[in-house]
């Protein structure tokens, strides 16, 4: 006898039921994604910038749900006198994404944040999103840059 193949989530009850539980698994949780650094990955931390592990079911729940995000758009900058600073705006989605669409919705916001900058000082740009609208102060966001090794590399394009 075969075995029964697994459910995926298709009614529209089941996706509401799946998408409140994902977001109380992320509840002071955010997901940072960091470009032209080491690691050019989306991970998802704490507000105090511990790495925070997820199932690899709530992994691809957050690439199938849609949700509205509140995404702070960052662009780390290092000048040859060595005083690091972190330009930032604020955009939040008034339309429901998934988390591989934010890349994608964002980038005319990045490219005007990018232009803002002087491009020898760029060494890095990334988000931090999070679906309760919650703001990052400047210390809690140069600690999840940090952590994500931000700082590290070196892009300019």
């Amino acid at each position: 006898m075969a075995k029964p193949k697994k459910k995926r989530i298709t009614s529209i009850a089941n996706k509401k039921t799946a998408a409140l539980m994902l977001k109380k698994q992320l509840k002071n949780k955010l997901l940072v994604y960091v470009t032209g650094s080491q690691s050019s990955n989306c991970d998802i931390y704490t507000r105090t910038g511990k790495l925070f592990k997820v199932s690899r079911t709530t992994a691809i729940a957050l690439d199938t749900l849609r949700f509205k995000w509140h995404v702070t758009l960052w662009v780390a900058c290092k000048p040859l006198t060595g005083d690091k600073y972190i330009s930032q705006s604020i955009c939040n989605t008034s339309v429901e994404y998934t988390r591989n669409q934010l890349s994608v919705i964002t980038g005319k916001a990045f490219d005007e944040l990018k232009a803002s900058q002087n491009r020898n000082h760029v060494v890095s740009y990334g988000w931090v999103a999070s679906i309760e609208g919650t703001d990052l102060t400047d210390a809690e966001l140069n600690n999840l840059i940090t952590q994500h090794n931000g700082w590290e590399g070196l892009y300019n394009d």
